[in-house]
């Protein structure tokens, strides 16, 4: 049973998060536990646009830092409760999901971050939301190197549950590569701390069973993590292929060799054209470009209902579009 259903417990529950992460930082307002009823899972989105509301917390708090964390996780471990870690919510998932209600704890008040030059080293703490950490990194002349599809909105404490990669990640590696050492909390509320550990990790480092543990082991709160020089310089060239398998080739042989461009990424033929299409544009316009402006309108509805029934066979359709003028 939610502790919501049982007033007199919510209540001495509420009193006591109170006191760890002083009032303002805990809530059971009803708005708030609809808003962390979910990630951004697509099944729990539809529910909730439908107007369900399938696993709400019973409480969200936002400690300050790892002590809180702590009296927060020793708290809910003696009342038996679950604790759900909380960075952005740009899990696809459902690892936010509160299946049996509990406490959902919200770490982006913990946002302390420091940048030891001398160790090309950064000391972060969880809760900071990725692009905040790459711009104040930029500021200073240096690059975590690690950029998600959801680095606007999502945390390092996140990167490092999820075990992430970047777009930069051929150069730079992944967020396991990029770690030296860890700080987190276990189930029984206890603060740990993982000696510094070089690439390639030792035997005894608890750093890749926590890094990417999705939560299950602990709670990461502060990570030390490898940062480099921001490059002064960056080329942008882009080269086609007559084939997917050629370019896949020519990729195996780059990396076989030692060759680390910052991106190396691979698009079929129809994401070639949508690559190749201004922010502003119409995708239909590239695809119909030989017809001129005029002469394609009357086409434009009909392109439309075939673009549809096309995305349902990619294959047929990157095959099409090579055909298709204005394509080349």
């Amino acid at each position: 049973m939610s502790l919501v259903e049982t007033a007199p417990e919510l209540a001495v529950l509420v009193e006591k998060l109170r006191k760890i992460c002083g009032p303002e930082h805990v809530s059971v307002a009803e708005p708030d536990r609809i808003a962390y009823a979910r990630d951004m899972w697509p099944r729990s989105l539809i529910r909730q646009r439908a107007g369900f509301v399938d696993h709400p917390p019973d409480a969200i708090v936002w400690p300050a830092d790892p002590q809180q964390v702590s009296q927060v996780v020793k708290l809910a471990s003696s009342e038996g409760l679950p604790v759900i870690p909380f960075g952005a919510g740009s899990g696809v998932c459902a690892g936010t999901l509160a299946d049996h209600g509990g406490v959902l704890v919200d770490l982006k008040r913990l946002k302390r971050v420091e940048i030891q030059p001398e160790d090309n080293l950064l000391v972060v703490e969880a809760g900071v939301i990725g692009e905040n950490l790459e711009r104040e990194l930029n500021r200073q002349g240096w690059t975590l190197g690690h950029f998600p599809s959801s680095i606007y909105c999502s945390t390092v404490g996140g990167w490092l549950a999820a075990r992430s990669a970047g777009q930069c990640s051929s150069r730079y590696g992944k967020i396991e590569d990029l770690v030296r050492s860890l700080t987190f909390v276990d189930a029984q509320g206890e603060i740990h701390s993982t000696p510094f550990c070089p690439p390639g990790y030792s035997p005894w480092s608890l750093d890749p069973l926590v890094v990417g543990s999705e939560g299950t082991l602990g709670i990461i709160v502060s990570a030390a993590l490898v940062v480099r020089p921001l490059a002064e310089q960056r080329w942008l060239r882009g080269y086609k292929f007559p084939s997917l398998k050629s370019g896949l080739q020519a990729m195996r042989l780059m990396l076989r060799r030692g060759l680390r461009p910052s991106v190396v990424r691979l698009y079929d033929e129809f994401d070639t054209v949508i690559a190749k299409t201004a922010p502003d544009e119409d995708i239909r316009e590239p695809l119909l470009g030989g017809l001129g402006k005029k002469m394609a309108r009357p086409f434009m509805g009909l392109l439309t209902r075939s673009l549809r029934r096309a995305l349902m066979s990619p294959r047929l359709l990157n095959r099409a579009t090579g055909l298709l003028p204005g394509v080349a």
